[in-house]
């Protein structure tokens, strides 16, 4: 059994502050008592994110986290249930790793593994020499939890407060945008709506191989519909921008209509050792990805996307990851917000335990070296009363604010985290 609680808080003087708990709950229990070959493991999540005072609204969630039925005989394994499946071999991007949708309220904060939300899903592997196969049959599909108004990490930001506080915006125009709501549309939980992939992996001399195919929806949201035409915005939101397209652009009425589209991906990975060295890479096609544009509708584009990466770890408890990912948006990629036609980044981490390993400093960076933008985590975890935790880190964003990362240039954030695993 295992439980874990945490706290994270924005401490932001222009933002709203952001208060985060969670705790985790899983226990794995056996069913045979013959070959021990068939257990459940159920577990529980409890998340309450707090705004801050200018926010109207909080978050806070009580969930059936994972809960499965794991039966494995000879050759063959299957699991029945709520999961999270990991396919791929690299770290924090991993083009491959497309099974389950992730939380992005507080947007790429969370660790990958942290933000990673379980689905109902059957899954089932076969196993011959050096040889597996995998299947997976997802029934029902689950998006990205995403805010689309109204938080620091939302997708329009505090759109609606910002223009209702501009004095040079007519009272009409505000009275319009302050009702503006966001309508999902997800796709019917019917059997031709169902998605699934195949997985074969191979183990040859020293090297892990895996080729993997996927068909069904994109969990990012693609604005189909915005209630206000004939704009375009530089992606920063800044009030400048904000007024020319509210003074400019020609409201139809409604409210924001989000749809997921469909998608199929192809992949390959590997990983293997050199010297010192963990070597590993995944490259990947999607027929199909939404992109906000700057119209504040999405569109949709084919994406070739690979990583390249190694890892090392050495004497006196240091380890460092160090990944290069390329990212190709086909079609006409003009209008994209964020992203260019190609993109390339690095990241990964560096980590050292110290004091004879009561403490551990860690920095995660991801840069992006197409349009110099950047986020930086450093942190350091006190481990001496194991296995009690507590971390101290920070959150830092930069580069222009018409960047992935720079969008978020005032969401820095110092946070504390305090775990507990039994």
């Amino acid at each position: 059994m295992r439980g874990a609680a945490d706290t994270n808080r924005d401490d932001s003087l222009e933002h709203t502050r952001a208060l985060r708990k969670r705790f985790q709950l899983e226990t794995k229990a056996p069913l045979s008592r013959n070959a021990g070959n068939v257990f459940a493991v159920v577990s529980g999540r409890s998340d309450l994110l707090w705004f801050g005072t200018r926010s109207d609204w909080n978050d806070w969630d009580l969930d059936l986290h994972e809960a499965y039925l794991h039966w494995s005989d000879g050759p063959l394994e299957m699991r029945l249930g709520k999961q999270i499946v990991r396919w791929g071999k690299t770290d924090q991007l991993s083009p491959v790793d497309v099974l389950n949708p992730e939380d992005l309220r507080e947007g790429i904060t969370w660790e990958t593994e942290d933000r990673k939300l379980p689905v109902w899903m059957a899954r089932i592997k076969a196993f011959r020499g050096p040889f597996s196969l995998e299947g997976v049959l997802v029934p029902f599909f689950e998006p990205h939890d995403v805010n689309i108004f109204g938080t620091d990490w939302a997708v329009f930001r505090h759109l609606q407060a910002a223009v209702a506080a501009d004095p040079l915006v007519p009272d009409r125009v505000k009275d319009a945008v302050d009702g503006i709501e966001a309508h999902r549309r997800e796709p019917a939980r019917t059997l031709e709506n169902a998605q699934g992939g195949t997985r074969l992996t191979a183990r040859t001399h020293g090297w892990d191989l895996a080729v993997s195919a996927f068909q069904g929806f994109d969990p990012t949201p693609h604005i189909a519909r915005f209630p206000l035409r004939n704009i375009r915005v530089d992606g920063t939101f800044s009030r400048e921008s904000t007024q020319k397209a509210l003074l400019t652009g020609i409201f139809t009425g409604g409210d924001v209509e989000v749809h997921y589209k469909r998608f199929r991906m192809i992949g390959f990975d590997f990983e293997t050792t050199w010297k010192d060295l963990g070597l590993r890479g995944e490259a990947a096609y999607f027929s199909d990805r939404s992109f906000l544009t700057d119209s504040l509708t999405s569109s949709t584009h084919p994406v070739f996307f690979a990583v390249l990466g190694a890892d090392y770890a050495g004497p006196e408890g240091w380890y460092a990851n160090l990944q290069l990912a390329y990212e190709r948006i086909g079609g006409d990629t003009d209008r994209i917000l964020y992203f260019e036609k190609d993109n390339l980044s690095l990241n990964g981490e560096v980590s050292r335990e110290l004091l004879r390993g009561d403490l551990e400093a860690r920095l995660r960076y991801l840069i992006m070296l197409t349009d110099g933008s950047s986020y930086w985590n450093p942190s350091l975890t006190y481990l001496r009363f194991r296995p009690l935790s507590l971390t101290f880190g920070l959150n830092l964003f930069a580069g222009p604010a018409d960047t992935l990362t720079g969008f978020y240039g005032g969401n820095d954030q110092a946070h504390m985290t305090l775990r507990y695993d039994f």
